[in-house]
């Protein structure tokens, strides 16, 4: 009987029922591969139909027996088993892979029929676990160096050579002794002190940075660790590039856009009229036809802030201490618009020549170069309303243009510094004219950071002249330091103002605006209050001491005042004579020639060769000295008068004996005191 060509339409769900009655097999399990799943596919479209609906044989679906269809699922598994085996070599990935992008209908099929998890959800349930074991471990990693790295420990001090030490290495304990001692008593090492913390952090600091100790220890004495930490890495790049615009010749917007069409990438600086930062140049900037012309200035930022600070005004009288290459000066100009005079000085005489170029260059025509040291200004310059003086530093906030000075620069290097510094500041504020109407101002700045180059300096100017800090009128800027280490500065140093490269993204300046209150110096004011006042103690001692006199010569008696170690000399002299004088009267009864000749012989003696000691003191009133012997023997002579009857009578030479002593007003006086008396009272 021949086959049908084309089976019915209808047998093909009822060969598929008979198929599953005949022989049900077991859902396949949930670790079963995808290829499995193909192969039954496939053995159920080889049980139902090929396209056209006809078996190869011509043969209808349901005539097929179990036994071939048996053979054909074996066939297909064993083909599965052979790619399951390769996808196995292939990686854990390769089989996720492989059953994530399964066939989805076959997959609803089993998960409605078993009931149990898909194999999307199962993987995305394993990757959840995987991404908590992993922040798990994680969090465990993070806990155990925090406490790994609670106490830092430090190389033994004994001489070991570390050259071989890995630089990272370095900067990593640098890191780590900061985190320590900004929490030293929570982290610190028991075994060890803050004092070795500290000495290797500056060995460090030494090694990986290049700072020779003294800085190193002056820039952590300055900051905190982790501030002195940013300066020495912010000194490690450069400072932007900036341009100052020569209000001269031209205004800022129209420089801007001229460099703009030559392909300069610039921005406008917003704290400062003239100036702008320059980011990418397609052109050397030292070299367009617009720096040529004059029409700006390559110069730093912080270089605008003395002279904003300064604040020169048209028609006034200016000094530039220390001017060279004139950036500064150029900038001053444009405040006085060519107007007035504008002094400028440098001591060194090849220098001037760069001041030179940039005057003409930039169109400055009110200005005066000179070449002198600045301390001997005041006596050549005289007096100007406004004085700058940027100091010659050490440089210490230049440090990313220079790096030799981490290395070259010594405290020698400093204090001498600091020296020159204060000489210049002096002779700046006595240059200035403090009666001047619009100025009376002085402006100090450095491009130094140290403290002895820059509060110490303006404390110094404080004790020696009349001045005072003021606001400097910036705003922005650290205040300057009152306390440090030992030093105590005057309170008014606050308003002067610090900038540093890790804060302000410029170079490390310092700023000080002082204002003169006197053309005197403290020092000549003090000096001329004490000599009036002991002038004033003179003329009134000496004013006493003649009243004092007047009134004895009028009551006739010696006052209990204080008499000098002279005078006492001068009269017991003169009561010495005194007494000889009564003994010749007492012996002769003042008849005899001899004794009157004597006794004048002996006076002139006495006036020739004054009493002992005499000549050691000074004389303060010679003309009290000159009459002290004739007073004294007018007073000897009265208390002996009225000590008359209470005197002992000496005996005379020869076993004689001597007269009585004369009574009051008995025999005259020699003709020697009386002639000293007639002197005395003017010939009366």
């Amino acid at each position: 009987m021949p086959r049908q060509a084309k089976p019915k339409k209808a047998a093909t769900p009822r060969l598929g029922g008979s198929a599953t009655k005949k022989r049900k097999q077991p859902p396949p399990p949930a670790e079963s591969s995808s290829e499995e799943s193909e192969g039954e596919q496939g053995l159920e479209e080889l049980q139902f139909s090929d396209s056209d609906g006809s078996s190869d044989e011509g043969v209808p679906a349901d005539e097929f027996d179990q036994e071939e269809l048996d053979a054909m699922s074996d066939s297909d598994e064993e083909e599965g088993d052979e790619s399951g085996e390769e996808e196995e070599e292939k990686g854990s990935g390769g089989r996720r892979k492989k059953a994530m992008f399964g066939d989805d209908e076959h997959d609803e099929e089993e998960g409605s029929s078993s009931g149990e998890e898909l194999d999307i959800e199962r993987e995305a349930r394993l990757l959840d676990a995987e991404q908590a074991r992993i922040a798990e471990e994680s969090k465990a990693e993070i806990a155990t160096n925090l406490e790994q790295s609670e106490a830092v420990r430090l190389p033994l001090f004994d001489g070991e050579d570390e050259a071989g030490e890995d630089i990272q290495d370095v900067f990593h304990r640098i890191q780590e002794i900061a985190r320590v001692l900004n929490s030293f008593r929570q982290l610190r090492d028991p075994a060890r002190t803050r004092k070795e913390y500290m000495k290797q952090l500056l060995n460090d600091i030494s090694t990986y940075y290049g700072y020779n100790e003294y800085l190193a220890h002056l820039i952590l004495a300055l900051f905190s660790v982790s501030e002195a930490l940013e300066f020495l890495e912010a000194n490690e790049t450069p400072r932007p590039v900036t341009i100052r615009t020569n209000t001269l010749k031209v205004r800022r917007r129209d420089l801007l856009q001229a460099l703009v069409n030559r392909g300069v990438n610039l921005e406008a600086l917003k704290w400062s009229n003239v100036g702008v930062q320059v980011f990418e140049s397609q052109v050397p900037l030292g070299a367009t036809p617009e720096y040529l012309a004059g029409y700006y200035m390559m110069q730093g930022a912080s270089s605008f802030l003395p002279v904003m600070a300064l604040g020169a005004q048209e028609n006034e009288r200016v000094l530039d201490m220390c001017a060279a290459p004139g950036g500064k000066t150029t900038h001053i100009a444009a405040y006085m618009k060519n107007s007035g005079i504008l002094w400028v000085n440098d001591s060194n005489k090849e220098r001037t020549k760069a001041i030179k170029g940039n005057l003409h260059r930039m169109g400055v025509k009110n200005c005066i170069v000179s070449n002198y040291d600045a301390r001997v200004l005041p006596a050549i310059a005289g007096h100007f309303d406004r004085v700058l003086v940027d100091a010659p530093c050490a440089g210490l906030g230049v440090i990313s243009r220079d790096a030799s000075i981490k290395v070259q620069k010594q405290r020698a290097d400093i204090d001498r510094c600091q020296a020159i510094q204060k000489g210049i500041l002096l002779a700046a504020i006595d240059c200035c004219n403090a009666n001047s109407k619009t100025g009376g101002v002085v402006v100090y700045s450095t491009c130094s950071i140290s403290v002895q180059e820059n509060e110490a300096v303006l404390q110094h100017a404080l004790d020696h002249r009349n001045v005072k800090v003021v606001d400097a009128g910036l705003e922005f800027g650290v205040p300057g330091v009152t306390r440090f280490q030992q030093n105590r500065f005057h309170p008014s140093i606050a308003h002067s103002r610090r900038f540093y490269p890790h804060t302000h993204n410029m170079d490390g300046f310092f700023v000080a605006k002082i204002v003169k209150l006197s053309n005197k110096k403290k020092g000549e004011e003090h000096a001329q209050q004490v000599a009036a006042a002991h002038a004033g103690d003179d003329d009134d001692e000496e004013s006493e001491s003649e009243e004092e006199e007047d009134q004895e010569a009028r009551v006739g008696v010696i006052a209990p005042r204080k008499v000098s170690e002279k005078k006492r000399k001068g009269a017991a002299g003169g009561a010495v004579q005194a007494s000889k004088r009564m003994r010749v009267v007492e012996g002769g009864g003042g008849a005899g020639k001899g004794s009157g000749e004597k006794e004048k012989k002996a006076q002139a003696e006495k006036k020739r060769a004054p009493p002992a000691g005499a000549s050691d003191k000074k004389k303060k009133r010679p003309a009290v000295e000159a009459d002290s012997d004739d007073d004294a023997d007018d007073d000897f002579e009265r208390i002996m008068a009225q000590a008359e009857g209470k005197a002992k009578k000496p005996k005379a030479k020869g076993g004689a004996k001597r007269a009585a002593p004369a009574k009051r007003g008995g025999p005259a006086p020699s003709a020697g005191v009386a002639a000293k008396k007639k002197k005395k009272h003017g010939g009366k």
